[in-house]
């Protein structure tokens, strides 16, 4: 067999969100497949069935890794054999743990089954999603009018449907992206000839696309013509996060993030959420920050104060407010800080969504950030920084836009100016708002100088200095 090129590892962890490890390409070296996968941060593997048979053993796959989860189904090709497959897929359901129905749907490019049994299965699977409350994993090819005709007329769960390896036109995303359901993506966004699925994945919101490889079909270039396999999904990753123009490491948080929440998996890996500073609480949301600056404490430690602060996966609102209410009581904060290894706006509709819930309970809440927000989400968010936050710490470690770029390399240009109007609008607003920055990088000058920015934009000041 030839040798596997195993893609660079990112320090953020990926899902492959399906993954035919089932299948008998993998049998003679399934463990060595997934040491690769591992090897490359890609730790969550969701290996979902084609039919009653593939489904069992893509459960005993589950069962034999905690890495690995089961999503069961009647795929299109198998729909001819639904009368009698149907009743064992609901039996299993109630005898073993899957996290989704599917793969299932409607494929006429093959005519594998005929379209009226591939109609009725898929019918029938989505009655089982709504009645076992999971998500559907959908394949849909040269269909796209019959598959949202029936998902209209058919369904009314309440979990949302992931549309594995997309193959619509736009019209059929928007149509996806307008029911907050998700896109699948993998190894087709590197072909040289899909070029229209590239510029699709382009405007996709990044909160709505998951990343997968399909293994042991789709290969991704440069493997084409090879067995697929979990460890490729980082060159998918590579090819998005190019596509969009945005850091490797939130495509790889966001997806994961997207995956996990769909799905219905649990949070693994290294990383404090909520870590202790003197009386209060400071909340670790994401590793995310479209700076790289020179004095960051991530270049040399992996947290403070006895807290890892790295996430090799995100948590989610749920998870971050349940950790909330077993602290709190006990700590009885005076602030809960929203301050952590990356920048909070990143993740800004999570952050103000724990925001608000946390200031309706009377506690009080403060945003640390570069003020980057409104440069990085494309509007004004002061606002709703108002609405959930009792005051605001912004750091800005310069006092001109030269200094700025050689010192914060930011990933946008402007940027220096962009935190300087949003400190501006924060003390307009009247929000409680503090210039903060690490004197011991800067000269006495360059002190003196962000000092008198802060005094000219009427807001309070504060010198930090490095951990």
């Amino acid at each position: 067999m030839t040798e596997v090129e195993i893609p660079h590892p990112s320090r953020s962890w990926a899902i492959d969100t399906h993954c035919h490890l089932d299948h008998a390409d993998f049998a003679p070296d399934l463990s060595a497949v997934i040491e690769r996968a591992i090897q490359s941060n890609v730790h969550y593997l969701i290996v979902p069935g084609s039919d009653h048979a593939s489904s069992l053993a893509a459960a005993d796959l589950s069962d034999d890794s905690s890495g690995i989860w089961a999503a069961i189904g009647l795929h299109p090709h198998q729909a001819d054999a639904h009368a009698r497959q149907l009743p064992l897929l609901e039996e299993a359901l109630t005898q073993r743990r899957y996290v989704a129905i599917g793969e299932c749907g409607l494929d006429f490019h093959y005519h594998y089954s005929t379209p009226q049994n591939q109609q009725a299965a898929f019918v029938a699977q989505l009655a089982l999603a709504e009645s076992f409350n999971l998500p559907l994993i959908v394949h849909v090819r040269q269909a796209w009018a019959e598959i949202r005709h029936l998902i209209e007329d058919h369904y009314r769960g309440n979990k949302q449907l992931i549309f594995h390896a997309f193959s619509g036109d736009e019209d059929d995303a928007n149509w996806i992206m307008g029911r907050g359901n998700f896109i699948g993506l993998g190894g087709a966004i590197t072909f040289a000839k899909a070029e229209g699925l590239r510029e699709i994945a382009k405007d996709l919101p990044v909160d709505r696309v998951l990343l997968e490889t399909d293994a042991p079909y789709l290969t991704p270039a440069p493997h084409r013509g090879h067995r697929n396999e979990p460890a490729y999904v980082s060159l998918i990753a590579a090819k998005l996060a190019e596509l969009r123009n945005l850091p490797l490491e939130e495509v790889r948080a966001q997806t994961s993030l997207n995956a996990r929440q769909v799905l219905g998996l649990p949070r693994r890996g290294s990383g404090d959420v909520v870590y202790r500073l003197g009386n209060n609480l400071y909340l670790n949301l994401t590793n995310r920050c479209p700076n790289d600056c020179a004095f960051c404490l991530r270049h040399r430690h992996d947290g403070v104060a006895g807290a890892k602060l790295w996430l090799d996966l995100e948590p989610t609102v749920a998870e971050v407010l349940n950790e909330l209410d077993s602290i709190i009581p006990m700590v009885k904060p005076c602030e809960v800080v929203f301050c952590g290894f990356g920048e909070p706006t990143s993740r800004w509709q999570d952050v103000l969504a724990i925001a608000q819930t946390l200031k309706s309970r009377g506690i009080k809440t403060r945003l640390n950030t570069n003020g980057l927000g409104n440069l990085l989400l494309g509007r004004d968010i002061i606002p709703e920084v108002d609405r959930g936050f009792n005051s605001i710490s912004i750091s800005l470690n310069a006092p001109d836009a030269i200094t700025y770029d050689r010192i914060c390399q930011p990933g946008y240009p402007h940027a220096f100016e962009a935190v300087v109007d949003f400190i501006k609008r924060c003390s307009n607003r009247g929000i409680t708002t503090c210039l903060s920055c690490i004197g011991d990088i800067l000269s006495g000058e360059e002190l003196d100088g962000v000092r008198h920015l802060a005094t000219e934009l009427k807001v309070e000041f504060r010198v930090r200095h490095r951990v």
